[in-house]
């Protein structure tokens, strides 16, 4: 059973136990909720695009299984990339979202968590470190002992008879894991991308896959936008649409292939995503005034 089987099946146990609140030295650690989203989560239908800015009133800590992705939150205004073994941590009424890599979906488990601790000046070292887990900021932070602790943790519960002292303390080692690993270990945020920037990803994903049929919500992904504010984004930048883009790209692409004086119209056309040479020749006239012929033969010297 590989982990993401493993935390699809030791979720529903976890939710349905309900483990009362765990105290934890001077603090208290309630659970809310444990969640899994597969890799077909980003996969097209209603999940087409799930990464919405959002924010809850309680701590929620996603751990990346499998794939790729990015993590953006706006307190603090960063962004991070995300890959197998990472964990993000959204904190109580940071606003955030995540997205995933097109071609490695983003697999994650994730639990959500209030922790009640004494205020700043009490002594208790848990109580401190988990006080300073509930109030800090959204971060992501790759720490070994977190897979791990996840591991036993869902094995306890598919248990034939999961023992619930057992998993409090797989709760507890869990929580006061990532409260130590905040301060030391949490990865350097960088920066939130500027428009400018974003549409400049965007543009370069879709030179990389216009020979394919790549829609916009799959390049909205990529940027961990939604397909509205990539065409807005697109506009502002360089204007026209998201359908104008990916023909200048596929023209582009053209440019070059034509370049071969013995590729065949039919395979150029092909090879830049245009569903025919027909199709082809009406697009690049469009955009340079001359067809493919007239551009091969005058880039070749043959005469205009």
């Amino acid at each position: 059973m590989d982990a993401l089987d493993l935390a699809t099946r030791a979720v529903a146990v976890l939710n349905a136990l309900a483990l009362p609140p765990l105290r934890i030295g001077g603090a208290t650690l309630r659970i809310r909720y444990w969640g899994v989203t597969p890799p077909a989560y980003w996969s097209g239908g209603a999940f087409a695009n799930p990464c919405v800015r959002h924010q809850h009133g309680f701590v929620e800590a996603c751990h990346a299984l499998v794939g790729r992705g990015t993590f953006q939150s706006w307190l603090p205004d960063a962004a991070w990339p995300l890959s197998a073994g990472d964990t993000f941590v959204a904190g109580a009424g940071a606003q955030h979202r995540y997205g995933s890599d097109p071609r490695h979906h983003l697999g994650c488990c994730y639990w959500a968590f209030t922790v009640r601790a004494p205020r700043a000046g009490a002594t208790d070292g848990e109580a401190i470190a988990l006080r300073r887990l509930a109030t800090a900021r959204s971060r992501v932070l790759r720490d070994a002992r977190v897979p791990a602790l996840l591991e036993a943790l869902f094995r306890e519960a598919l248990a034939g008879a999961p023992r619930p002292a057992s998993l409090a303390r797989l709760h507890e080692c869990l929580a006061l894991t990532l409260a130590e690993a905040t301060p030391a270990e949490a990865t350097p945020p960088r920066p939130a991308p500027s428009p400018a920037e974003l549409s400049a990803r965007a543009r370069e994903f879709i030179a990389e896959n216009c020979c394919r049929d790549v829609r916009v919500d799959e390049a909205a992904r990529h940027v961990a936008v939604s397909p509205r504010a990539l065409t807005r984004l697109l506009a502002a930048d360089r204007g026209g649409s998201y359908a104008a883009t990916l023909a200048r790209a596929r023209v582009a692409t053209a440019r070059r292939l034509l370049l071969d004086p013995d590729l065949p119209l039919k395979r150029a056309a092909a090879a830049c995503g245009f569903g025919s040479a027909a199709a082809l020749v009406r697009a690049f006239r469009r955009a340079t005034g001359l067809t493919p012929g007239a551009y091969r033969r005058r880039s070749l010297g043959a005469g205009g």
